[in-house]
């Protein structure tokens, strides 16, 4: 490939089969138009460029001259064939420009069926230190990870108090729209009254669980503070 004194095409194979071997393909990260290669390779893209299509024994073998510089001077020699240049273009993009995904970016906040919203870092990172670091560590009881613990709880109690739910006001509204059909002439049929039942257990399961228990600890510890 580095020989002036080859054909132009048994270069180009050559290129191409060491391309891949030699040279990264674009990042997502980098910006466009931006190559993965530095002043160096510019440098040797130049040269290639200038001898690219030479028959001479005048021009000399460039030992530096890299797969990619030498493919993208066949692009920019004028003396090169189209259908050459179109084939080696296809081949070095993805070694130039980074692809652009076409899946739609993940939102940052993630609503369930029950409208419960959560930004994906915070139940990533309420995830991480209670099954992950915290209960791992209540299990091992070292004495020397006491510490640990005590931030680790303050920490997930103050994320769990951030936490809103709006399904507890919609179980509010549907046991007192119930409640007063019970107590009204018409009574409850027994899909209604069985509704009413678990609505309510679900309910007093919730306001007596961690959350809210959570936020009293969370008042306690900033009227101490």
């Amino acid at each position: 490939m580095r020989d002036p004194h080859v054909a132009l095409g048994q270069r180009v194979k050559m290129a191409l089969k060491a391309l891949p071997h030699m040279h990264a393909k674009a990042k997502a990260g980098q910006l466009s138009g931006q190559s993965n290669y530095d002043a160096k390779s510019e440098k040797g893209s130049r040269e290639a460029h200038a001898n690219v299509n030479a028959r001479t024994p005048t021009k000399e073998v460039n030992q530096e001259l890299m797969p990619l510089d030498f493919l993208q001077s066949v692009i920019r020699d004028a003396k090169t064939p189209a259908a050459l240049q179109i084939k080696v273009a296809q081949v070095i993009i993805p070694y130039i420009r980074p692809r652009r995904s076409v899946r739609p970016k993940r939102p940052a906040v993630v609503a369930d069926r029950h409208g419960f919203t959560v930004d994906r870092e915070v139940a990533r990172k309420l995830r991480n230190n209670k099954v992950v670091r915290l209960v791992p560590l209540k299990r091992r009881r070292n004495p020397t990870d006491q510490e640990l613990i005590a931030r680790l709880s303050r920490e997930f109690v103050q994320m769990t108090a951030a936490l809103q739910c709006p399904c507890l006001e919609r179980d509010k509204e549907q046991i007192n729209r119930l409640l007063r059909k019970r107590r009204s002439r018409r009574g409850l049929n027994a899909i209604e009254d069985a509704s009413l039942a678990h609505i309510n257990a679900r309910y007093i399961a919730f306001v007596s669980g961690p959350e809210v228990q959570s936020r009293g600890r969370l008042a306690e510890l900033k009227e101490k503070e």
